[in-house]
């Protein structure tokens, strides 16, 4: 049974985000609107909610889920949350009071096999958000040089071993031996010789996070979004990877992005200052991680434009 995904420390976000009943709100990863529900709620007549996410299931039960919120205003997009200015100027709004991005994955996404984002459950190598476009992980594999996914397993995913792995995945990738979910899961336990699948978790995420270009599209949102604040507009994120939580740390704190292989090569961006409301980022309580399990690496990091 798929587990629906439970938003993460919605009250604690929302409490940090919303400070305008009017005011135009975008959850950048809407998924299936839990979030985004309770922007509904706090919001009055006169404030929209704009909704972003990439895959189209998620995107269409979001719209179940708000459609029911009276006459509150909301527009959903099956876009990237990068594109977002794109969207406001076909709505013709120059600014806006919150961006909201949660950068964790749905629990549907893990739990269905044909998504191909988890080992728990054998099924295709795909780890696409929107699987009508680009390549599949498997594709991806097929193309890229073991050097780059040396550096990948790494970077992204903290793996001592990472050439080793590397060079397993791609001599069985070009001799056509891994097809699947579970195929990709002995070969990497093949060469680690050892059962901790927390290693094969890493690694799986560090090649999803490849494949969708995480980081660099946090990165490139981020940049942006002050320009399209309004002076004491909110930027909400959610994290569950450490280095996506440093992106956001060191934005927020110097306007500086990271460059993820070498923490100390940071590019200052001139533009508007925030200022943080998170001195340290929230994290779940633990009544919450004991319900939910899946949000105890939840960091919640929110700056407002000054």
């Amino acid at each position: 049974m798929t587990q629906i995904h439970i938003p993460v420390m919605k009250s604690e976000t929302l409490d940090l985000l919303i400070n305008k009943k009017d005011g135009i709100y975008v959850d950048c990863t809407i998924g299936f609107g839990g979030h985004s529900k309770e922007i509904l709620n706090r919001i009055n007549n006169k404030g929209i909610l704009i909704g972003m996410d990439l895959d189209p299931y998620a995107l269409s039960k979001a719209n179940e889920k708000l459609s029911d919120s009276s006459e509150k205003k909301f527009s959903l997009h099956n876009i990237s949350y990068k594109e977002f200015p794109t969207i406001l100027s076909e709505m013709k709004i120059k600014k806006v009071d919150g961006f909201l991005i949660d950068l964790g994955i749905s629990s549907y996404q893990v739990d269905s096999a044909h998504r191909g984002f988890s080992f728990t459950n054998n099924g295709p190598l795909d780890m696409r958000f929107n699987q009508s476009n680009g390549y599949t992980a498997k594709k991806f594999l097929n193309k890229i040089s073991e050097k780059k996914l040396a550096d990948i397993i790494k970077y992204y995913g903290d793996q001592s071993k990472s050439k080793k792995i590397a060079k397993a995945i791609l001599e069985k990738i070009n001799s056509n031996k891994i097809n699947t979910t579970f195929d990709l899961k002995n070969c990497i336990q093949s060469v680690t010789k050892s059962n901790d699948l927390k290693i094969v978790s890493k690694v799986f995420q560090s090649i999803r996070i490849a494949l969708n270009d995480e980081f660099e599209n946090l990165k490139s949102a981020l940049k942006k979004m002050p320009e399209f604040l309004n002076k004491g507009g909110r930027i909400a994120i959610i994290s569950f990877h450490s280095i996506e939580d440093r992106i956001v740390k060191h934005y927020f704190k110097n306007n500086t992005l990271i460059n993820v292989k070498d923490y100390f090569d940071r590019k200052k961006i001139n533009q508007e200052k925030l200022k943080i409301l998170t001195k340290k980022p929230v994290t779940p309580s633990n009544y919450e991680v004991h319900i939910n399990p899946r949000s105890r690496s939840a960091k919640l990091r929110v700056a407002e434009k000054i």
